[in-house]
């Protein structure tokens, strides 16, 4: 982490925190509006906190939580920049609660997606994501079961970790809302963020439980991988080095074919279910890339 990104004025204040709440979403969704509202401030550009592209901007609540404006994913105009210095500067923050924020509209996939986009940043960390939706001054209670119902489904976030926001709702009520939600958390001391899953938000909508069976299929390659180098270090004939380099890149091609057969089951649109298979060759291609030249300095030597 360098001075480029952070201004360290007070910021040794956010990093010594075990409270601090994250609000994090696109620009034009009301998150300046929220910390306005729960810490009675007036936040606009540059007053607190430290500087990314556009300012991050936090103030304190009445019982001493930090809340955190990130600048929206689509406020800079070089975004790939703009992102990878988010992922620098939420790499060393301390955080108790992040929200994702998005703005109602009518059309509830649009919000599915808006979601998606965001939990895919912070899947290491599903235990401490909470929603907080708003312009939601004309929403009904049963539209709001409908939106928490779709939301359990498709991004397992569950409806009590869903908060539904309006200009009517009090600073009160809403900061008990998050305390509420908070109470059930624990503090990460490191944020986990790759850049390959910040970056690749941008225009990829996904599905949760593919995402999730991607880290399985990783997590089953990587254990895989593991158990043939080490047969393959036992291996005293060529021969058999050979067999077993063959073995694992016939396992390999499998392990590929069973993954895309469950995203092409999972995932209605052709192109999302073709980049999901595109990104877990990526993710293994190097690992594999690393164990051929293995084998190809064995067979020389």
């Amino acid at each position: 982490m360098t001075d480029e990104y952070l201004v360290n004025k007070n910021f040794d204040e956010i990093k010594s925190s075990s409270n601090n709440i994250i609000l994090f979403g696109s620009v034009g969704n009301g998150k300046t509006t929220l910390i306005n509202k729960l810490c009675k401030c007036n936040l606009l550009t540059k007053n607190d906190g430290f500087s990314c592209t556009r300012d991050v901007q936090y103030c304190s609540t009445s019982d001493g939580s930090l809340v955190i404006d990130f600048p929206g994913l689509n406020t800079a105009e070089d975004i790939v920049k703009h992102l990878k210095i988010q992922s620098s500067t939420l790499s060393v923050i301390p955080a108790k609660m992040i929200c994702l924020v998005t703005k109602l509209t009518t059309r509830y996939d649009d919000i599915v997606k808006a979601l998606l986009q965001m939990v895919r940043i912070f899947a290491s960390n599903r235990d401490n994501l909470a929603i907080i939706i708003t312009f939601c001054e004309d929403l009904t209670i049963q539209q709001e079961v409908e939106i928490s119902k779709i939301i359990e489904k498709k991004i397992k976030i569950k409806p009590q970790n869903i908060i539904f926001s309006s200009n009517k709702m009090s600073s009160e009520m809403l900061l008990a809302k998050i305390n509420k939600i908070k109470s059930t958390m624990t503090n990460i001391e490191k944020i986990e963020l790759k850049d390959r899953d910040l970056l690749n938000t941008v225009g990829n909508d996904g599905d949760i439980d593919v995402i999730e069976d991607r880290d399985k299929f990783l997590n089953e390659f990587k254990i895989s991988l593991e158990k043939f180098k080490e047969e393959f270090n036992k291996a005293n004939d060529n021969s058999l080095k050979i067999a077993l380099y063959y073995a694992f890149e016939d396992y390999k091609e499998k392990l590929i074919e069973r993954f895309s057969e469950i995203v092409l089951k999972k995932v209605t649109d052709t192109d999302t279910a073709i980049v999901e298979i595109i990104t877990f060759n990526n993710e293994i291609f190097s690992d594999f890339n690393g164990f051929t030249k293995l084998v190809q300095s064995a067979l020389k030597a």
